[in-house]
């Protein structure tokens, strides 16, 4: 290196710009300029140990030398990049590369222009933010012919190398997206970049994913954009995250909204998730209760046998609509109408148990009112018929002394008598029996 730059000063003579030169062939730093020391934030010492591909974002590291070796044939070719610093920070730069013979060896004398503050922070800003290995796709297309291919492109569309060499770019734009493609392709031969565009790509075996996608131009010598490089994401799982997140969240409102308390658990009793009316029903904050077992916090000792047998039946299948006694924070014991049902994992494997809980204790206090009402009524009933059926009796045997007298309006008085002794008797028993009814339906009997 020091006999090139010795003879050669000329070609890193440049305190505007960064220029490297580089070895086609082993892909070797032999020179490098103050400029690009400031710019990479490497010393000269350390550039000349180190290869082009080191330079750039980890994903493409291999694209510059892709690029060049494009155009076998001395000239120029310019285009845009990712470059990383030796902080590990990304940013854009635009290289351009001239080809030249020197020593029997072909080189590439590279001028690399810092593009960040180029009238597009944002999209640059929000480039060079993305995180390192997180599988980019990178190639290239010359006159709509695919010519670079990274590792990462073949992992993501399905094609390997020596497959998509030389193929139509519109191999990988689904047939509803090339139109879309088509206007990318107007805004890349204007000369402008196109940057972070969500849209669709199709691998190999015909499945289409959502995809994020960057375009560079790529010039000739002359500055005619002749192609781009492409720089595209698999955001499938983005996208899959971002629509489960939107269920999750609407799952979440519905559950908090409504007026039954909902409590899981999973296969030992212990609470994983609560919604707020559960809370407000026994009194506690959902942090108090979330990891403890719910037989412990809310149950009588007594009920524990039983709720092991509900909990056996969730991992059957079973659904299942209870009442059982529950014990607030508070100390006081409320009657709860439980429905619940086996909690699922995404395998389908029964994790435990969904219950969904109805605070019944003011309706069994209306009821127990009722019975208990209802057994004074009974009470009353049953000393009323006795009492009257005295005087009944007794009316029943003067009336019928009188049936042997021969005063005809007399012996009619006497029947009516009768007869209005008999009604009372039926509606006595009627009272009785209506009233040994309501009982029955009130304890469900």
């Amino acid at each position: 290196m020091n006999t090139l730059e010795s003879k050669h000063p000329m070609f890193l003579k440049n305190e505007v710009i960064a220029i490297y030169i580089i070895d086609l062939e082993t892909n070797e730093i032999l020179g490098a300029n103050r400029e690009a020391e400031k710019l990479s934030g490497y010393s000269k010492e350390e550039l000349l140990n180190m290869r082009a591909s080191d330079l750039a974002d980890e994903s493409n590291s291999e694209n510059i030398r892709l690029f060049v070796k494009e155009r076998e044939t001395t000239g120029r070719i310019s285009f845009e990049h990712i470059h990383k610093k030796k902080n590990g920070s990304l940013y854009l730069v635009e290289i351009t590369c001239h080809i030249l013979e020197c020593y029997g060896r072909q080189l590439c004398q590279s001028f690399v222009r810092d593009l960040t503050n180029k009238e597009q922070p944002e999209p640059v800003r929000k480039l060079s933010a993305r995180p390192q290995n997180t599988g980019v796709a990178v190639f290239s297309i010359l006159d709509e012919r695919i010519t670079s291919w990274n590792k990462e492109a073949e992992k993501m569309f399905g094609y390997s190398e020596a497959e998509i060499i030389g193929a139509s770019s519109g191999i990988i734009v689904p047939t509803e997206r090339r139109a879309e493609y088509l206007k990318q392709r107007e805004v890349i031969f204007s000369g402008q970049s196109v940057m972070n565009y969500d849209t669709e790509r199709q691998g190999k075996d015909g499945t289409i994913f959502s995809a994020n996608q960057s375009m560079f131009p790529i010039k000739d010598a002359k500055g005619k954009v002749v192609g781009s490089s492409l720089f595209v994401t698999n955001i499938e799982n983005r996208k899959e995250e971002i629509t489960l997140g939107a269920e999750e969240q609407q799952q979440r409102l519905l559950v908090e909204t409504m007026n039954e308390g909902i409590m899981q658990v999973d296969n030992n009793h212990v609470i994983l998730r609560l919604n707020k009316k559960f809370c407000d029903i026994m009194g506690y904050k959902e942090q108090e209760l979330l990891g403890r077992s719910s037989m412990d916090v809310f149950n009588d000792p007594k009920d524990h046998e039983s709720l092991r047998n509900k909990a056996d039946d969730r991992q059957r299948g079973i659904k299942e609509k209870y009442e059982i006694r529950m014990k607030k924070k508070s100390g006081a014991w409320i009657w709860a109408y439980v429905s619940a049902a086996p909690l699922l994992n995404i395998g389908g494997k029964v994790v435990g148990s969904t219950a969904m809980l109805i605070d019944i204790t003011q309706r069994k206090k209306a009821i127990q009112s009722l019975k208990e009402k209802n057994k004074e009524l009974e009470t009353f009933i049953f000393r009323a018929s006795r009492d009257l059926q005295g005087p009944l009796n007794s009316a029943l045997r003067l009336s019928s002394l009188t049936r042997n007298i021969s005063d005809t309006a007399a012996k009619a008085y006497c029947q009516q008598i009768e007869a209005c002794v008999g009604q009372m008797e039926t509606l006595l028993h009627n009272l009785s029996s209506g009233s040994e009814s309501e009982q029955g339906e009130l304890t469900g009997g």
